[in-house]
């Protein structure tokens, strides 16, 4: 295992990306100090989307950033600002949630927009950022038996020599300037016995009487002599073992624990370290769960006093830790004295307490800091006076600044306060108390005037109220059979040998009248017709495209190589192919399913292709084909009245939601959109995506909770400079785009929730 240089370490126990459970918090916008012009008003921990973006743009602060909207998803909101062509700074401010969380604020960049993340993450209970390199002990020798000798009797010098169990180096021991060879722990007695005899040959018995302690006698030439202490020196020895400390006394672990007495929590290690090849890696070198247990015994208490029974037992008070102690907040009192001939000052403070603590400086810019006991001494003599005497010479005139600091305790400063409604006037950036009490009753009215007057009032909520599947499209138009390719496309080797052709859009401002016979399609390029005969009128149009049927007052084209139905682009002079539309789903919405404070959401991705559109050996034939998302109305007939629930006919907009040009060639592509439309209390808002980029379309907004919604493909067209464009066409319909930018193969959804 190739040893690692440990750069740093962090350790933590704590829960595993969870949501604070209460609490509020507010967030900068841009860089600086927190101002009243940058910052937001304290929001909730649970704050809803559209009130998160209510809140950021009444920050003075992103204007500069353009307009902020904002979605709520997998606990986490996702910020816009503008246009999202700048990464903005944001940051967590003014934080009361709990448990003890902070805001993780991520951004990144999806076609060139930037996304921004805020994510409210519950602090681990213990901490720490810092650790050492331990060794372990090294061995060491202790003399058991000091060698004598006496007429009658002698004793051998003992000494024993102890090798730490956790010693992992190696070592030698030493007798003046000899020394033995390398032994390390294990190392038998033998052994020991043999390079001890460097020392000093047939000298030694080594024994082992305890483990990890052989001990050494000096026998032969040193037996019965008192002798030095053998030294012991290590050698070599591996580095430290990493060694850190978690404190479990913290206050977040402390509450973890209040409503139980155990809690089960991921103990996390994590190591920045490089190997031998000078590769830097973080990696996680532990990661366990944890049981951490209320404790039986705690800081506060105090060691109980053995009992002398022959004494008569005496009372002993313990003070457990309490918040009533605890100092909140400072008071000060300023004073400045000297007139060159008083050295004594009587200081009135009023501060109503004896824990008072004075300073003095010198009144200067940069006065220095005067020492109590060395330039002045200070009596208290009430709880709203102190003296202060000057111990040197009189302080010249306004010499001295006095300051007389007291504090008070929670019950202290909370007792008998009292305020009123008009006393909480404005101020930064915060609205007077009866102002927004006026303000938040008016829009309580409004809220009551348009929700339900019997059960309970609709909610916001991440649970969908209805869910509509969007069935997913592969189709290669004018191909019969399933999507011959892969996620990757088309497969060129599985389509038929001969492409379609490829239809394009004619202008013509003099529109002629179809004739019977047809055209002569090669002598009337570029021309349209309109059918007035008054029937149906069937065209042929060859190139693997199938014949159509034109009603009265539709109308045909010609490009020279067939005649094709063609629709009319609103009241222009521009006419499409009618065999390249396709409409990829429709659905409808009523008011009892979109009802007030409730969000539908659709996202889809539509997949397309041109294959062997080749048209010569150095030219591609190019495309373009429109997205178009309709709204209509379904009204139903009112007379004769009384009349019963129908359905008359659904009227379409004349102007889509969007319609987004897309310019087809070889490539595979995949283009992600959207629509969300939400019912707030004044009116519906609308916004739509468009390759993954969400904008505001309110203008687009239906008048009512009862639309159509409808998705097609029209108005197809090919480049001018290919007239005879022959291409396989395809055209799927999926899934989404997930916030990282990738695409949901999944069928399409459509939610209200």
């Amino acid at each position: 295992e190739a040893p690692l240089t440990v750069e740093s370490l962090k350790a933590g126990v704590g829960p595993t990306d969870a949501r604070p459970a209460g609490g509020q918090f507010a967030l900068k916008v841009g860089d600086g100090a927190a101002t009243s012009e940058n910052t937001s008003a304290s929001m909730e921990f649970n704050v809803a989307a559209s009130a998160l973006k209510t809140a950021l743009n009444a920050v003075e602060a992103t204007a500069e950033y353009g307009a902020a909207r904002a979605i709520f998803t997998e606990g986490s909101w996702l910020i816009f600002f503008g246009d999202q062509s700048e990464q903005v700074p944001l940051e967590v401010v003014d934080n009361g949630l709990w448990p003890l969380s902070f805001g993780r604020i991520n951004a990144w960049q999806v076609d060139g927009k930037w996304v921004h993340e805020l994510r409210l993450t519950q602090l681990p209970v213990a901490f720490t950022s810092s650790h050492e390199l331990v060794l372990p002990p090294a061995p060491v020798i202790t003399r058991i038996q000091a060698g004598n000798s006496e007429v009658s009797y002698s004793l051998n010098e003992i000494q024993e020599l102890y090798i730490p169990p956790d010693f992992q180096g190696a070592f030698v021991i030493k007798r003046g300037f000899a020394k033995t060879p390398l032994l390390s722990r294990d190392d038998d007695l033998e052994a020991i016995t043999e390079a001890l005899q460097v020392l000093g040959a047939d000298c030694w018995r080594v024994t082992l009487p305890l483990s990890y302690k052989p001990t050494i006698e000096f026998i032969g030439d040193y037996g019965g002599s008192p002798q030095d202490l053998l030294v012991v020196e290590v050698e070599q020895a591996p580095p430290g073992d990493l060694s850190f400390t978690l404190n479990f006394d913290r206050a977040a672990l402390a509450s973890a624990l209040r409503s139980q007495p155990q809690v089960e929590l991921p103990l996390e290690i994590r190591l920045v370290a490089t190997d031998q090849g000078d590769f830097t890696n973080n990696l996680v070198a532990l990661s366990l769960p944890l049981t951490i247990q209320t404790p039986v015994l705690f800081a506060e208490m105090e060691e109980l006093p053995v009992t002398d029974w022959l004494v008569p037992a005496s009372p002993k008070t313990y003070m457990p830790f309490g918040t009533g102690q605890i100092l909140t907040g400072n008071k000060f009192y300023s004073v400045v004295v000297g007139d060159g001939e008083i050295t004594e000052f009587v200081i009135t403070h009023a501060l109503a307490t004896e824990a008072v603590f004075v300073t003095i400086r010198e009144n200067v810019s940069g006065g220095k800091m005067l020492i109590n006991g060395n330039d002045f001494e200070v009596e208290i003599d009430s709880d709203n006076q102190v003296t202060v005497t000057a111990l040197g010479a009189a302080p010249a005139e306004d010499a001295w600044v006095i300051m007389v600091i007291g504090a008070a305790t929670v019950a202290a400063w909370a007792n008998d306060l009292t305020v009123t409604v008009p006393q909480v006037i404005a101020g930064s950036g915060y609205p007077a108390l009866p102002d927004f009490m006026d303000n938040a009753t008016e829009r309580l009215e409004e809220l009551e005037a348009v929700l339900p007057s019997t059960g309970p009032g609709v909610t916001q909520g991440s649970t969908a109220a209805s869910v509509t599947i969007i069935p997913k499209l592969s189709e290669v138009l004018f191909v019969e059979g399933d999507f011959l390719g892969d996620s990757e496309g088309l497969d060129p080797n599985k389509l038929p040998p001969r492409a379609p052709y490829l239809l394009p859009a004619l202008h013509d401002a003099s529109v002629d009248n179809l004739t019977d016979p047809l055209p002569d399609p090669a002598t009337n390029a570029g021309k349209v017709y309109q059918n007035v005969s008054g029937l149906a009128v069937l065209v042929p149009v060859g190139g693997r495209i199938p014949s159509k049927s034109v009603p009265d007052d539709g109308f045909v084209a010609c490009d020279g190589r067939s005649l094709f139905a063609v629709h009319r682009s609103g009241a222009t002079n521009s006419y499409y192919p009618a065999a390249f539309e396709r409409e990829l789903f429709r659905m409808a919405v009523g008011d009892k399913q979109l009802v007030v404070g409730r969000t539908l959401q659709v996202e889809f991705a539509v997949q397309v292709q041109l294959a062997r559109a080749r048209r010569s050996a150095d030219s591609f034939c190019q495309a373009q084909w429109v997205l178009n998302l309709d709204l209509g109305t379904y009204p139903a007939d009112a007379s004769p009245s009384p009349v019963g629930l129908n359905l008359q006919n659904i009227d379409w907009s004349p102007t889509p939601i969007f319609a987004q040009p897309m310019l087809l060639d070889p490539l595979f592509r995949t283009h992600a959109f959207g629509v969300r439309i939400q019912r707030l209390a004044g009116g519906i808002s609308l916004d739509q995506q468009l390759f993954g980029n969400w904008t505001g379309n309110n203008d687009a907004a239906p008048a009512d909770a009862n639309f159509v919604l409808r998705a097609r493909m029209v108005d197809f067209d090919t480049e001018n400079s290919q007239p005879l464009a022959r291409a396989f066409v395809y055209l799927g319909l999926v899934g989404g785009i997930k916030p990282d930018g990738s695409i949901i193969t999944e069928p399409a959804q459509a939610k209200i929730f």
